[in-house]
């Protein structure tokens, strides 16, 4: 009995060690204590308890009391460990679920590519190839301007300068040359070229009695003094040449003389050989004598000698006359030959001129910078007069209108073997809001060839062009989107029925109430319009110069390819390195 006895107070005492236990847990909840309110306590030993430990009835109390707060401390220790329950589970779901969905899963890989936005024939820089001082600007950013509007003006006054000296070392070679011809054609007056007229400004006789020095009349100054010139060289020509005649004329006269002495001659020589015949035949005869005889033959022989010396003089006549004919055609011909070689020489000399003329007028011309393109101006270097332009660099940018756009990314060398052209991409705007901004289709149009390189930074990359679409409309990242196969969806169908299931079983995790799911989450209908209008391009004006970002798409990869792929390169490397 005493055995059942102390069994029946060790118990109790057992609950009561519980209940004490749990007394700080539970306080909060059932705000009972174990202690029996207004017992008497008693010291016992070097301590006090409670009295009705000692006291009988005291003790029947509290065994009742223990054996009906025991079920109520069960359901108080299972609702202290609900949340920890829920939250194992939950990690157990989430953890099995991501493992399962890393393993089956694909996303598909892209090349991430930094660029920018701009027009496909390039913003048009305006420069001026020689420089200059400004003289006046015309526009400023933001204007429009058509093709062939004047941007600027530069100083011109020593272009102007070097045109004035080169037109009239022009319009003296002209006249030169109109000379020559009229030299050449043996005429007496010049036929002047239109072009030398229209240089001059004047029409022939314009100038008559005003001053030469007069700026307007220099050029027919000098026309005139080419034509006086044509004169005096044609008088020279014309005095040497009669001098010329007049000696032919007289040594042809001499001839005539000498032609008729040597006819008289002649004749004499005629009658002295009848004579003689019949002196021969009276001598035969001998009826004349012989020195009579001797003395006619004497005579003959004078007469004959006479007549050779005449026609010698005949001929050397003759020849002085030859002589002052091909004298005459001498000069002629090199009248016509000294004509030519300076008429060839001038011109030699006027085309240099026109070709340096032609070159002045053109930087003449380009002391107006004009607007290569209709469009808008921007990116101005130059603002005020009296800046100075220098050669060959860009005094504003025209952004041309019509051109279409695209992005010119810079591709990593070590990425460029993935990237080709035609490639499909996606394309990022970060100057736009993330939420609202959609992500637009792409495809690349070039790859560039050869890298290029930043002399400054020595960073090296290819340029590629990427045509801009359509707006894809989802706000995740087009280029890898979560393209799950069905093994995929049904661990996350699974893991989705499991976090449910969960809420259910365990109180007091049950879904937020309709009213607070519709605050939190936009309706279908808001989310379509929202949608639709980051479609709308008005919302997203492009322009150029914006950032971009190029997504190239590549191949399919795990999530956990993704994850332990640096790991296994890094092991594969440091296991190989010595």
């Amino acid at each position: 009995m005493r055995h059942g006895a102390d069994d029946g107070q060790r118990r109790p005492t057992a609950g009561r060690a519980r209940a004490r236990r749990w007394h700080t847990a539970v306080a909060g909840d059932n705000g009972a204590s174990h202690s029996v309110e207004g017992a008497p306590k008693r010291r016992i030993g070097t301590g006090w308890q409670d009295s009705a430990r000692a006291d009988p009835a005291s003790k029947q109390q509290v065994r009742q009391r223990d054996m009906t707060s025991e079920p109520q401390l069960a359901t108080q220790l299972f609702a202290a460990r609900r949340p920890v329950t829920l939250g194992l589970l939950t990690v157990a779901v989430l953890l099995g679920g991501t493992l399962g969905w890393g393993g089956l899963a694909s996303i598909s890989g892209a090349v991430i590519a930094p660029g920018r936005v701009d027009v496909e024939s390039r913003a048009q820089a305006v420069e001026h190839v020689d420089g200059g001082k400004v003289k006046a600007v015309l526009v400023r950013n933001s204007d429009r301007v058509a093709a062939g509007d004047v941007l600027i003006r530069l100083d011109d006054r020593q272009i102007r300068s070097e045109e004035a000296i080169l037109e009239a070392e022009l319009a003296e070679l002209t006249a030169r040359r109109n000379r020559l011809e009229a030299e050449l054609r043996d005429s007496e007056t010049i036929r002047w070229d239109a072009e030398l007229l229209a240089l001059a400004g004047i029409k022939e006789g314009s100038c008559e009695g005003a001053d030469v020095l007069d700026e307007s009349c220099k050029i027919h100054a000098m026309m005139d003094g080419q034509r006086r010139l044509l004169e005096a060289r044609q008088a020279s020509r014309a005095g040497l040449i009669a001098q010329l005649r007049e000696r032919v004329t007289q040594t042809e006269r001499q001839a005539g003389s000498l032609e008729a002495q040597a006819e008289a001659i002649t004749r004499q020589i005629g009658f002295l050989a009848r004579e003689l015949e019949g002196y021969r035949e009276l001598y035969e005869k001998q009826i004349a004598r012989l020195p009579d005889l001797m003395a006619r033959e004497r005579e003959t022989a004078n007469l004959e000698g006479q007549a050779g010396d005449v026609g010698a003089r005949i001929s050397a006549a003759r020849s002085r006359i030859a002589e002052g004919e091909l004298q005459i055609l001498q000069i002629h011909a090199q009248r016509i030959e000294q004509a030519e070689a300076e008429a060839r020489e001038v011109q030699a000399k006027e085309n240099e001129i026109r070709e340096r003329l032609a070159s002045v007028r053109d930087r003449l011309e380009g002391m107006e910078i004009r607007a290569p393109v209709e469009g808008e101006v921007f990116d101005m270097r130059v603002f005020a007069s009296a800046e100075v332009v220098r050669p060959g660099e860009p005094v504003l940018r025209i952004l041309p209108d019509g051109a279409s756009l695209l992005v010119r990314a810079h591709v990593a060398p070590i990425h460029i073997d993935q990237v080709w052209r035609g490639q499909e991409a996606a394309v990022h705007f970060p100057a736009f809001t993330q939420r609202t901004t959609p992500v637009f289709e792409g495809q690349v149009l070039g790859v560039a060839a050869d890298a290029s390189e930043d002399e400054r930074t020595g960073l090296s990359w290819y340029e590629i062009e990427v045509a801009i679409g359509t707006a894809i409309g989802s706000q995740r990242d087009a280029s890898m989107p979560d393209r799950v196969d069905e093994a995929g969806n049904a661990i996350t169908s699974w893991a989705a029925g499991a976090l449910a299931a969960a809420r259910e079983w365990l109180p007091g995790t049950h879904e937020p109430a309709d009213g607070a799911e519709a605050e939190a989450t936009p309706a279908p209908a808001a989310r379509e319009a929202d949608s639709g209008r980051s479609a709308h391009g008005s919302l997203f004006a492009l322009s150029p110069g914006m950032p971009a970002e190029v997504h190239l798409r590549t191949g399919e990869r795990s999530p956990l390819s993704y994850l332990f792929k640096p790991l296994t390169d890094y092991f594969s490397r440091a296991l190989r390195e010595e």
